[in-house]
């Protein structure tokens, strides 16, 4: 009985870690996408007043602790890539290196016709 409950705290002190990582890195991942998302709104809102597309897309970046990796324009729309950091517990301490949360977002531009009324 005892072995059996050593073996599952055993388990239990891996498990948790593990879990708490997984969290994290997806809880990145989202935030990531997230920032990208917005990035790029503010990239398409600059591309219709004329200003400089990354630079809005990095001040948004930055304001938001990530790391603007790339903006592309692709015809009516703009692509953002975004990187941002990625903090774990358990493989961290194991020295295993997660690297960084990536994320991607777009925006794309499209005409509108005027309402009949």
């Amino acid at each position: 009985m005892t072995a059996l409950l050593a073996g599952c705290l055993a388990l239990a002190l891996v498990f948790v870690p593990v879990t708490v990582d997984i969290g994290i890195i997806n809880r990145s991942r989202a935030q990531a996408e997230a920032t990208a998302d917005a990035a790029s709104l503010a990239a398409a809102q600059e591309m219709v007043s004329g200003g400089d597309l990354a630079a809005a897309a990095a001040e948004y970046v930055a304001k938001n602790g990530g790391a603007l990796k790339s903006v592309v324009v692709e015809g009516r729309s703009v692509v953002v890539t975004v990187e941002e950091p990625c903090q774990t517990i358990l493989a961290d301490r194991l020295g295993i290196e997660v690297g960084q949360a990536r994320g991607r977002g777009k925006a794309e531009l499209k005409e509108f016709d005027e309402p009949d009324y």
